[in-house]
C-alpha cells in the first residue's frame, strides 16, 4: 500500500484486502467502494487519521464500523427459556393485546399437550 499515490487507491486496496480476507461481505465491499467514489469525507478522515498514526488494526477496524456500526449486546436472560413480554395495558392497542393473548393461550395449550403425553401411561 506504501506504494500507492492516490487515497483513493490506497482505499481501494484495503477495502480489498478486507474483502478477501473475509472481514467484509459483498454488500458491505460495495457500500464502502460507493462512499470512496462519491468522495464521502468520513472514510476519507478514517485514512488521514491512519497515515497520521499508522495503525493499520484500527485503520481496518474504522473501515468496517462505517458500514457496520457498533451494536449493544445483547442482554442474556439467565434462567427464562420463554421470556414474555410484560403486559402493558395502558399502551397496547387491543389488536396487540388480543395477539398478545391468543399466543398465551396457545403456548399454555402446547405445554398442557405436552403435560398429557408425558403422564400417559405407556403399554410397555
Amino acid at each position: 500500500m506504501d506504494n500507492l499515490q492516490l487515497p483513493h487507491a490506497k482505499l481501494l486496496y484495503i477495502v480489498s484486502e478486507l474483502w478477501k480476507q473475509k472481514e467484509i461481505t459483498d454488500s458491505e465491499k460495495t457500500i464502502i467502494k460507493e462512499m470512496i467514489i462519491n468522495d464521502e469525507t468520513a472514510i476519507f478522515n478514517i485514512l488521514e487519521a491512519y497515515e497520521e498514526n499508522v495503525d493499520e488494526t484500527q485503520l481496518r477496524e474504522d473501515i468496517i464500523e462505517l458500514v457496520r456500526p457498533k451494536q449493544k449486546t445483547p442482554i442474556k436472560l439467565e434462567g427464562k427459556s420463554n421470556f414474555e413480554p410484560p403486559e402493558q395495558d395502558d399502551i397496547s392497542s387491543p389488536l396487540g393485546n388480543s395477539l398478545f393473548e391468543r399466543k398465551k393461550r396457545q403456548n399454555n395449550k402446547s405445554d398442557l399437550t405436552g403435560l398429557a403425553e408425558a403422564l400417559r401411561p405407556t403399554d410397555a
